[in-house]
């Protein structure tokens, strides 16, 4: 990758891939990166020790990667901070090991758009939306039902990198980090720039689509935090409600399905 650039002109772009054991779909995922029209772009692999043949593809690319190690992690998130740590770039955004950016030149178009805002070093976040393989689209809301649950999809979300200074993500959270920090952003009245465009194709539900407890009890603890105690209340119950919909229709359908 170019990790060379000139500031005054393009912002560097620190593209992060946290991976396990992704042998089946980490070539894609570093292919839709490596063939961007983009040029200041810094790739960074942060691998969890895998043991299938992950580090085989990482080395035949690692020409093309800015960065990388395999190491064993605490966690998604807390391979995602190494990454933080590890990046030198204006902007960063977080691909999956089993995601891929929708078109070779979909870098280039949001940095293009916002090149053409007003006073475009005030944002702190840029918005996009994400498509699934199964082509559910899934666009991102930086809105008050943030309140409610996670709206913002980080597969198509671009954070300022300064952000980062006073926020790692917490390692103790297994799925609802990013919550935190979108919540947190929302709060603060970030100023953020939403763009009409799919970012990334993703290949999986991801840790948040899985029906168990974790989560949901996650987004309660983060907004005892960061809600008062009434607020807190009013949106508690809904998650829980959603939780049990959620649940029901996991063990359920099925069994309708065989009958």
């Amino acid at each position: 990758m170019n990790n060379q650039q000139n500031h005054s002109q393009e912002p560097l772009l620190s593209i992060i891939t946290v991976v396990y054991n992704g042998e089946n779909s980490l070539e894609k995922t570093i292919e839709s990166v490596i063939n961007q029209s983009y040029y200041h772009i810094e790739y960074i692999v942060i691998d969890g020790n895998s043991q299938d043949e992950t580090l085989e593809i990482i080395n035949k690319y690692k020409n093309q990667i800015s960065y990388w190690i395999s190491e064993k992690d605490q966690g998604v998130y807390d391979a995602m901070n190494k990454g933080i740590n590890a990046a030198q770039g204006d902007w960063l955004l977080f691909l999956g090991s089993d995601d891929t950016l929708a078109t070779n030149h979909i870098i280039s178009d949001i940095f293009s758009i916002l090149r053409n805002e007003e006073n475009e070093e005030d944002f702190s976040l840029i918005i996009g939306s994400v498509k699934y393989s199964n082509g559910r689209l899934m666009k991102s809301q930086f809105s008050s039902r943030l309140k409610n649950k996670n709206m913002i999809h980080h597969q198509g979300a671009f954070y300022k990198r300064d952000l980062f200074r006073n926020f790692k993500y917490n390692p103790n959270y297994k799925i609802s980090s990013d919550y935190e920090l979108n919540l947190k952003l929302f709060l603060q009245k970030a100023r953020y720039l939403q763009i009409d465009k799919v970012v990334t194709i993703c290949g999986a539900t991801g840790l948040s689509g899985v029906a168990s407890w974790s989560g949901y009890s996650e987004e309660i603890k983060i907004r005892n935090q960061y809600l008062s105690k009434q607020e807190s209340i009013i949106y508690d119950l809904p998650t829980i409600l959603r939780f049990l919909i959620k649940k029901t229709l996991v063990t359920v359908l099925p069994k309708l399905r065989q009958n």
